[in-house]
């Protein structure tokens, strides 16, 4: 399913894709010379840090309840509890901490901690990116350009875009870059693209990265170059974005820009489908089914072939739907395969009626009437069919 919010990474759900490494914790360490919360953090004694950072918050230092939250999140040096994050969190926003303003907005969107609440989210972005903080101004140019909680306005997403820019926030660039791509609010210009997706992918932005990736492998607004698109591809791989991570697969397993390599190219679909990218779930499910150039394993293969249906891949659906009409490498169940190609069918992969023309040349006409009331029946039980 598509995530409306998946651009907008902030402090709860940074936290919560961070690094379990607590080296790498977006803890805030000013005045560390004064704070014993902070001078721990720095010094990485974190068990120290926790009860320092505990009494300061306690005492109503927002910086310290800030940090204090993120332990809570994080599991640092405490055990994991969201709802004690929330609390210190909103306790350090509403001691005027504007680093606090766009991750309690975070929360309140996300429901980290606490209900899911679209009002109290945009407040505080508006609040954080009034005060100044790139994060909520990159959030309401978010906002404003997709129509999301705001009403759609180009002109005021490029505003707030170009003031957290300005600041080095990496993302925004990015977003202003995709407005010349596509001509939202801008002349749509490749060449502006190319620029500003450069820009926010030298500052560290993984969807920066994989557009430039995909300007150099598609030669749009720059000279082909699949080699250095694989080189883009892989910095923004290697900083967690599942697209690039599939389209890198992608390019191992054939060997364009890049030497042909099936197990890097494994490698690289599984660390995708973990994080719910459907085709790299049923890309790499297919690999170990029929063990295309690895060690064949089915159970493992079926199980993310499964998973990509989970997610509603047309395309899962209809592999699944042969592996079980076929009865090869597992045991023929055309039962299964009548649901699952019907419901590729539905997702708009037509490719499921070549299943079922060759379910019902191997069955009875009453056989073939029993799938179709089975199929149904199923739909009805998830919610498919009214």
């Amino acid at each position: 399913m598509w995530k409306k919010y998946s651009q907008l990474v902030l402090l709860c759900i940074a936290f919560s894709q961070a690094e379990a490494n607590p080296k790498n914790a977006m803890f805030r360490t000013d005045g560390a010379d004064k704070s014993e919360c902070a001078k721990h953090i720095v010094s990485e004694k974190y068990e120290d840090a926790l009860s320092s950072c505990t009494s300061e918050a306690k005492k109503g230092d927002a910086q310290a309840q800030y940090n204090l939250a993120y332990m809570y999140l994080q599991g640092v040096a405490v055990s994991q509890d969201k709802n004690a994050s929330f609390t210190w969190i909103k306790k350090s926003a509403e001691s005027g901490f504007v680093p606090a303003y766009a991750a309690l907005a975070e929360c309140y969107r996300r429901g980290t901690g606490t209900s899911v609440s679209n009002e109290l989210s945009v407040q505080w972005d508006e609040k954080a990116a009034r005060a100044g903080d790139s994060q909520g101004q990159f959030n309401l140019g978010y906002y404003y350009e997709h129509g999301h909680l705001k009403e759609l306005d180009y002109k005021q997403a490029l505003h707030w875009y170009r003031k957290a820019a300005d600041q080095g926030n990496a993302d925004a660039y990015t977003n202003i870059g995709s407005m010349y791509m596509y001509g939202r609010g801008l002349e749509k210009s490749s060449a502006r693209a190319f620029e500003y997706f450069e820009k926010g992918a030298n500052l560290g932005s993984a969807r920066g990265q994989r557009n430039l990736a995909n300007m150099y492998f598609n030669g749009v607004g720059v000279t082909q170059n699949v080699s250095t698109a694989a080189e883009w591809y892989g910095r923004s791989a290697d900083a967690g974005d599942p697209v690039a991570r599939f389209t890198l697969g992608y390019l191992y397993e054939m060997g364009q820009g890049v030497k042909k390599d099936i197990h890097k190219a494994v490698a690289l679909y599984e660390a995708a489908a973990r994080q719910d990218h459907t085709d790299a779930q049923w890309t790499v499910g297919q690999i170990y089914v029929y063990g295309r150039g690895v060690d064949k394993d089915v159970q493992k293969g079926m199980q993310w072939l499964l998973r990509s249906v989970e997610s509603g891949s047309p395309v899962g659906a209809y592999f699944l739907a042969v592996a079980y009409a076929d009865g090869v490498e597992i045991a023929r169940d055309f039962s299964r395969a009548h649901v699952l190609a019907n419901f590729a069918i539905l997702r708009g992969n037509n490719r499921g009626e070549e299943v079922l023309s060759y379910i019902k040349n191997n069955v009875t006409g009453k056989e073939w009437e029993n799938l179709q009331v089975n199929t149904r029946e199923e739909f009805k039980k998830q919610g498919i069919l009214r």
